[in-house]
């Protein structure tokens, strides 16, 4: 969906049935600081209005990896460190996602990701800001990996994969920084 005023980040979808023009006009006229609302929630309001989300998204630095050790395994030294890391254990694995270069040889990993931020914090009850950003991608039949934190969500996307990733969230109006 083309953002209205056709500037990523400020998006809003309009349709038919709509009769809240001054709430639309008051919140568009809101928007002297685009930074200030990163995202949109996409939701259906009484009288037809349907917001796309519109989220902004950052590039981490780096290439990353995501390993497998067994789910008794300590977490090793290796895996905390600059940049984004995530470790998360079950009972039968402990998952280690985190910049490739600290991952040692021997262990079962895939490398290669790129890492995009979703820009946030988002409350808890915002719906759809995950989807908003996966749904292209995976219509595309890119393979991903998300991450969430308490206040925000990353996006792992195979480096030989970025620059159509990059076109395909632009063109679902998302913004890429």
């Amino acid at each position: 969906m083309m953002p209205l005023g056709g500037q990523p980040g400020r998006c809003i979808g309009l349709m038919r049935g709509f009769s809240g023009w001054s709430s639309v006009f008051a919140w568009w006229k809101s928007l002297a600081a685009p930074d200030t609302f990163p995202i949109l929630e996409k939701k259906r309001i009484s009288g037809g209005l349907r917001m796309a989300a519109c989220v902004r998204l950052e590039l981490l630095p780096g290439h990353y990896a995501v390993s497998r050790l067994d789910g008794a395994e300590p977490i090793p030294a290796w895996a905390d460190g600059a940049g984004f890391v995530s470790i998360s254990r079950s009972a039968n694995e402990l998952s280690i996602v985190c910049l490739q270069a600290r991952v040692p040889g021997g262990v079962k990993s895939e490398g290669e990701w790129v890492c995009l931020q979703l820009v946030g914090p988002f409350a808890f009850s915002e719906t759809g800001i995950v989807l908003s950003v996966v749904r292209p991608l995976s219509e595309a039949g890119l393979g991903i990996f998300v991450v969430s934190t308490y206040d925000g969500d990353f996006l792992m996307l195979k480096a030989a994969d970025l620059d159509r990733g990059r076109r395909l969230l632009t063109e679902a109006g998302h913004r890429l920084g």
